[in-house]
């Protein structure tokens, strides 16, 4: 029943920043339209120089083959166990490196570190007790890309490793380490890239991760944004 309530959970996730972007690209496809509209473009009558005028190269400008790189911030929601438990969420930070095949594919490799899924409770002696998990999250991924101009919607999913490990502190002081896993872990997501120029873009990114073994309950959503530059 958990792992069906954590599928169930993944894909609602899934669907539901699905939906956000579809929402967003149609926004950002409205406005560049309604722009348009109001430009005096030269007639090709009267104007003899058209032809040497510079204006922007096609949509394939963003779409070019080539390695990239980027880094980002990132917010973790726990989801241990399949649902929501007494540990807290997490800040965190992303580094990500990929090579754009084709206009619709690419792979990419990504590291994620959550810094501190947290659990404070007290005892019945009105001790205070602190418990830090910390993860560190690498996927091998592939994307695929909806490239509609600058604006690219993407959905992605692969598999990795994930380890965590646990600090428990009590009135502040670290009492000892709660030891180290390391599992395999797939991941799913969806995200948007939103280009400033062909080489540098802003990415808007979501993510579930799903561990295996003795992590199988560290499951949590990753959601972040970034900037990234293709070479």
């Amino acid at each position: 029943m958990i792992k069906t309530a954590r599928f169930q959970r993944a894909v609602t996730t899934l669907q539901g920043t699905v939906c956000v972007l579809a929402l967003t690209v149609g926004v950002l496809a409205i406005l560049p339209g309604s722009s348009r509209a109001d430009t005096d473009y030269p007639r090709a009558d009267t104007d003899h120089t058209r032809a040497d005028t510079d204006y922007p190269r096609a949509d394939t400008d963003y779409t070019r083959p080539g390695p990239y790189l980027g880094v980002g911030v990132a917010g973790g929601l726990e989801d241990f166990g399949g649902g929501r438990s007494a540990f807290g969420d997490s800040a965190g930070l992303t580094v990500r490196g990929g090579y754009r095949l084709a206009p619709y594919f690419a792979v990419e490799g990504l590291y994620e570190y959550m810094d501190d899924f947290g659990l404070t409770a007290t005892t019945l002696g009105g001790t205070k007790v602190h418990e830090d998990i910390r993860t560190h999250n690498f996927s091998l991924m592939g994307k695929a890309i909806f490239p509609l101009g600058f604006v690219q919607p993407y959905l992605s999913g692969g598999v990795g490793l994930l380890n965590a490990d646990s600090t428990v502190k009590i009135r502040g002081q670290e009492l000892h380490h709660g030891g180290s896993a390391t599992e395999f872990a797939g991941r799913v997501g969806a995200g948007l890239d939103l280009f400033a120029t062909p080489q540098l873009a802003l990415t808007l990114d979501s993510g579930y991760v799903l561990p295996t073994g003795g992590l199988e309950d560290f499951n949590y959503i990753s959601f972040g944004m970034g900037v990234r530059y293709t070479f």
